[in-house]
């Protein structure tokens, strides 16, 4: 069982609300599944951690998708996570193939940001330009133009000489609207006195998450709410794929079925492989 976890709380007598996220286990696991190695798993794995600190605000059931859009080796990056924890996220397979454990070329272009209700239909829909190659840096404009929130966001992955994921974790601050200037000056001094987020992980054995919300925290007392564990999880399913190929269009179809071949589909997210013998392929009127 992963040991990933979502810690939340508020300070006891100021207005401000604290969120940090271990996913380390949870993305080599993603990581993993995609063969991404180096700077692909360090991008899927920042983005996965945005995706799960915004989760932590959405009001009800529902999943929160964040796409990260670049130009150059890389096109996108995309995550979808939960309040719960459950968290699946995807480059293009073809890109961390081309790119290996090598350097990409990366310009930023658009962040993206869909709340999900609990039928997978958007509720919420908001793109803006990317602020920096840096996904905290981006996420924290990102809430400031697009929800009027006034936050810090710390991301950091962080992988090994052989591309291999050693860590990845993240912070949200959040001032909720009463929050004076007074408090502020003092949480955003905090932020920026505070160790770096490598400084909590032990190598070759955890990340320090209660230390890492002690230090988030700072001069500020605060209340633990909700603790969550942080799953990989992909809902796809073979009941969706045979939807899904309905998209073909009834004369591919048809051409398929009778030579009987077989289609075969991945899963973007999980890299799971779905084969559908030719009589299984349902011909639409």
């Amino acid at each position: 069982m992963s040991k990933d976890k979502i810690l939340r709380a508020t300070a006891n007598l100021a207005e401000l609300r604290f969120v940090v996220v271990d996913a380390t286990e949870s993305m080599r696991e993603i990581c993993r599944q995609h063969q991404a190695l180096g700077k692909s798993a360090v991008l899927m794995s920042e983005v996965a951690i945005g995706a799960l600190l915004l989760a932590t605000n959405l009001k009800s059931a529902g999943a929160l998708q964040l796409s990260c859009r670049f130009s150059g080796d890389i096109s996108r990056v995309q995550a979808n996570a939960t309040p719960s924890g459950l968290l699946r996220a995807m480059l293009p397979y073809e890109e961390i193939q081309k790119i290996g454990r090598f350097e990409p070329m990366l310009a930023p272009l658009s962040l993206e940001v869909r709340k999900l209700d609990q039928n997978g239909k958007t509720a919420y829909h908001s793109v803006v330009e990317m602020a920096s190659l840096g996904i905290g840096r981006a996420l924290t404009a990102y809430y400031m133009q697009s929800e009027q929130i006034r936050s810090a966001f710390g991301i950091q992955a962080e992988c090994n000489s052989d591309g291999i994921l050693n860590f990845a974790a993240g912070f949200l601050l959040e001032a909720f609207p009463k929050a004076d200037d007074v408090i502020l000056a003092s949480a955003e001094h905090n932020i920026a006195t505070m160790p770096m987020i490598e400084e909590f992980w032990d190598s070759g054995k955890s990340f320090r998450l209660e230390d890492f919300l002690h230090e988030l925290a700072g001069p500020f007392p605060y209340t633990v709410h909700a603790t969550r564990e942080i799953e990989a999880f992909c809902p796809c399913k073979r009941e969706s794929v045979l939807k899904g190929i309905l998209s073909l269009g009834r004369e591919e179809l048809l051409h398929i079925k009778q030579k009987k071949e077989s289609l075969e589909a991945f899963c973007h997210y999980c890299r799971k492989r779905y084969v559908i013998p030719a009589e299984e392929i349902q011909i639409p009127e």
